[in-house]
């Protein structure tokens, strides 16, 4: 599998603006297996985690398989709810 994924350096923490950070790790995608490495920090002053670098918005669609749920028609519908469960009891 060769996918580019297109990502973005954040400069400030994304709750609080803050630009204090601390790096705690990198990680990879090891639920499908998209390459790539994604540093985890943690805001100094609010304490929130969060990627960065991290997938724009544009690209997060490449790292969930086309039968994601959310891709799929609302199961909260009742026709969909329904028809999702006649397919379970199948």
């Amino acid at each position: 599998m060769n996918i580019q994924i297109e990502t973005e350096e954040l400069s400030a923490c994304p709750v609080c603006g803050s630009r204090e950070k601390k790096f705690l790790f990198t990680n990879t995608d090891r639920m499908h297996g998209i390459p790539g490495e994604f540093g985890l920090n943690q805001c100094k002053d609010c304490e929130a985690v969060y990627l960065s670098p991290r997938p724009t918005l544009k690209a997060l669609p490449q790292y969930y398989p086309d039968d994601y749920p959310p891709h799929q028609e609302n199961i909260l519908e009742p026709s969909g709810f329904l028809r999702n469960i006649k397919e379970l009891l199948r």
